[in-house]
């Protein structure tokens, strides 16, 4: 218990002596936004790789079951989860200029703030719809795989939106 204190003790002087140092604060401050905008994305491409890995059973299933015909969209729908998915995670994390408290303003601020809720609460939505696909009655099947594809429409849509507010706006 001693010990852990004095390690505290240590950490939050080597924090001043940081911090004395010009320009310091900012940097780390537009540092912990890069690291967060990049956790939060690779936590929307996490949950769509859930849904994936669905989907990948879900084609184990309808592969036993004899029902061929299938295979083909819920195979489309996997390649596109998997597209949206890595576009999302490897989407750069953060652009120096976005990040900077002074180049950004509490509106914009709150736009992407927007566009990253409205990210997760689709993908969200999008996972949901996919773990329902394996319950879904085979014959509504092709049109439970069309309405996903139109919500991955949307979130691909989305995702380029806020790429073009962030390039346009900073």
């Amino acid at each position: 218990m001693d010990i852990d204190r004095k390690l505290d003790d240590r950490k939050g002087i080597f924090n001043k002596l940081l911090n004395m140092i010009p320009g310091y604060t900012g940097y780390s401050r537009r540092e912990a936004r890069r690291e967060a905008d990049k956790k939060l994305r690779d936590d929307i491409a996490n949950e769509l790789n859930l849904a994936r890995q669905k989907i990948d059973a879900l084609i184990g299933d309808l592969s036993a079951a004899g029902q061929i015909m299938m295979l083909s969209d819920v195979g489309r729908l996997l390649k596109r989860i998997e597209r949206v998915a890595d576009l999302i995670r490897y989407a750069p994390h953060g652009e120096s200029a976005f990040m900077a408290l002074d180049t950004i303003g509490e509106e914009q601020l709150e736009t992407l703030y927007f566009y990253d809720y409205e990210l997760k609460e689709k993908a969200a939505a999008i996972a949901g719809d996919v773990a329902a696909l394996q319950a879904a009655d085979p014959s509504a099947l092709k049109t439970a795989i069309k309405d996903i594809m139109e919500k991955l429409d949307n979130l691909d849509q989305l995702i380029n939106g806020r790429k073009k507010h962030i390039t346009e706006e900073f």
